[in-house]
């Protein structure tokens, strides 16, 4: 009697072997999301680190350079606070403001793409003259101005960042729908009878949902840093709250006698922006078509 080999399934299954294969061959982008990961696991449990309140004033042990006092193992800032936990609460806020404005701008933006990717030519004019008309104003300065009409706080810049971030998302969405639209499964759903909202759901937004993630990916590192940029100009928050922008603008009085107090927020900044452009880039590698082969 013959026996016939039966095929064995498959290790992973497809989702599972998409992840194994994008994860072995831009390991550096994986790497880095997964420290990423780690960072936000952190920065949310803050609250429950056995760490030194930010907001202490010492002024006895002010401007100690790090590994110099064991209780303060990244130095001292012009305080005479921790520098370390000033840099992970300040982390949180940081990060929270990044991912924030970035989704605020990510939600309208591909709204207003919708809009103007699937609606007649009057309003496609009518929506990307607005969207041109905000992209013609400089990134920060616009949002020092929505920011000088709103208040400086924590919350206006995130929502003034958010704001000038909503015009790159509206473009993008657009084109990719305008690339979609005309496709033949979308004229044969039309044909069929189908709703615009159906259509919508279950045709066009799922074929433009990978450079959108792109998109947020590559944008959340440009998000933190523009709103360092007023935290630092003293718009962002406000004292004694720490975030990354708001310390490098104390650390810079001090670069020739402690640079560490400026230098440390800098490299966060660096490094956290760093890190996301490079896995936008993994992502982006692996989710288009023409860079996978």
């Amino acid at each position: 009697m013959r026996i016939e080999s039966v095929p064995s399934a498959p290790l992973f299954p497809e989702g599972a072997s998409l992840l194994v294969r994008w994860i072995t061959r831009y390991w550096v982008a994986a790497s880095l999301a997964v420290m990423l990961i780690a960072l936000a696991a952190v920065v949310l449990s803050v609250p429950l680190l056995p760490l030194v309140n930010p907001d202490k004033i010492n002024t006895i042990q002010r401007l100690k350079p790090p590994f110099a006092l064991s209780e303060h193992p990244l130095g001292t800032d012009g305080f005479g606070r921790d520098m370390l936990s000033r840099l992970i609460w300040g982390g949180r806020i940081s990060l929270l403001m990044g991912f924030c404005s970035a989704f605020l701008s990510m939600i309208f933006g591909v709204f207003l793409g919708l809009v103007a990717g699937y609606g007649t030519q009057r309003i496609d004019a009518i929506v990307m003259r607005l969207v041109d008309v905000v992209m013609a104003f400089p990134f920060i300065l616009l949002a020092i101005a929505l920011v000088g009409a709103l208040g400086p706080g924590l919350w206006n810049a995130m929502l003034a960042i958010a704001v000038v971030g909503i015009p790159q998302y509206a473009r993008l969405a657009r084109g990719a729908i305008l690339s979609v639209r005309e496709q033949e499964y979308v004229e044969a759903a039309k044909a069929l009878g189908a709703s615009h909202r159906l259509i919508l759901s279950r045709h066009i937004l799922p074929n433009i949902t990978a450079p959108i993630i792109v998109m947020v990916s590559l944008d959340v590192g440009a998000k933190i840093i523009a709103t360092a940029s007023l935290s630092f100009l003293g718009l962002g928050t406000q004292p004694p709250t720490a975030d990354w922008g708001s310390m490098l603008a104390d650390g810079r009085n001090y670069l020739a006698v402690a640079p560490h107090v400026a230098t440390l927020p800098g490299l966060a900044i660096f490094g956290v922006a760093l890190a996301f452009n490079l896995v936008g880039d993994g992502l982006r590698d692996a989710l288009d078509p023409r860079l996978r082969a």
